[in-house]
Parts: structure tokens; sequence; C-alpha cells
């Protein structure tokens, strides 16, 4: 996956595959969040925040993990994010979301906490456990 392999086109390509699939696909949802983790990581914060303002009024806000994309516009916290995930999937993608931002934001210690539990309680043939288990192979190596 682009992301977990840290290279410098995984901004463009999640761009692309917006653009393929059009704004009404439930992996635009899923793009849009990679993609704006993928700027973060490069560095370049204005294509993160563009990732978010382009979605913005384009993607099915009933859907959770659009929900992810409003707590990482700043529009809800993550108390709020994980009160919203009810079902048995979501908490595994708020966990997910939440760790990774967190680790985006300086804070390894408690992203670990995310990455650990979803190697523990998440099903393997998941996106959230694939991408938990690179990062935290990557942060064994640090």
């Amino acid at each position: 996956m682009l992301l977990s392999t840290r290279k410098p086109k995984a901004p463009a390509d999640f761009q692309s595959a917006i653009g393929v699939e059009g704004w009404k696909s439930h992996d635009a949802i899923i793009t849009t969040i990679l993609g704006q983790l993928a700027a973060r990581i490069d560095g370049d914060d204005a294509s993160a925040k563009k990732f978010l303002a382009n979605a913005e009024g384009k993607l099915d806000e009933k859907a959770y993990p659009c929900r992810a994309v409003m707590y990482l516009r700043g529009d809800l916290d993550e108390a709020a994010l994980l009160k919203l995930a009810t079902d048995d999937d979501t908490p595994t993608e708020a966990l997910w979301y939440l760790g990774f931002d967190l680790l985006l934001r300086g804070k390894k210690d408690q992203a670990l906490e995310y990455f650990k539990w979803a190697k523990e309680k998440v099903a393997q043939t998941s996106t959230p456990y694939w991408l938990s288990m690179a990062e935290l192979e990557r942060l064994a190596g640090c």
C-alpha cells in the first residue's frame, strides 16, 4: 500500500484515484483520508489541507469513514470520533485513524497503543490491520 511505503508520489496517486473513481464512491472517502495522511508524511501541509477541502460537501457524510475526514479537518475531536464508532468495524477504523494522526503529530507512544490494539484485535484481512503492522515494524526500526 502506498501509505505504508512512504513513497513521495503517494499523495499524487491518491489524488489520481479520486479522479478516476469519482467522489460518490465509498473508496473516495478512504482515498481522501489516506491522501491527506500521505501528504502530511511528505511534509506538504498545503496538499493535506487541499485533500480535505476538496472533499467537503462531496462525500457521503452518513458513511462512518467520512467522520474521520471531519476529525482530520478539526470538526470532531477524538472523543466524538470514538463515540460515533458504533458497529463492529468502525471502532477499528477510528483507532487506526487516530493512531496515525497522533503519530504524525509527534505523539508516538499514544499512536503505538492504537497500532498494538489493531494488531491484537483486528481481522488480519483488514486494511487497518496491515497498515498498523507496517507502522509497528517501521517504528521498531527507528
